[in-house]
């Protein structure tokens, strides 16, 4: 794996952790802001799945904890 697919990983990773921390600040209760946060959730999801599958566990659980959050996992 190059250093730019590297990169762009950690890149997505980020987006979407910022994605998720908006989404639970911008709880209300609402179907809106409910809907909002499953999307993010799962958002999340798929860009940790794609880490584990392109970098292999040891890597991507470094990558993943670099950016983690507590939100990632309620």
């Amino acid at each position: 794996m190059t250093m730019s697919e590297r990169e762009s990983l950690a890149a997505e990773l980020r987006r979407v952790e910022v994605a998720l921390q908006r989404a639970y600040a911008a709880m209300d209760g609402s179907a809106e802001s409910r809907t909002r946060l499953a999307t993010v959730k799962q958002e999340y999801r798929i860009a940790e799945a794609a880490a584990l599958r392109a970098l292999g566990a040891e890597d991507a659980l470094r990558l993943v904890e670099a950016n983690d959050s507590p939100c990632a996992h309620t």
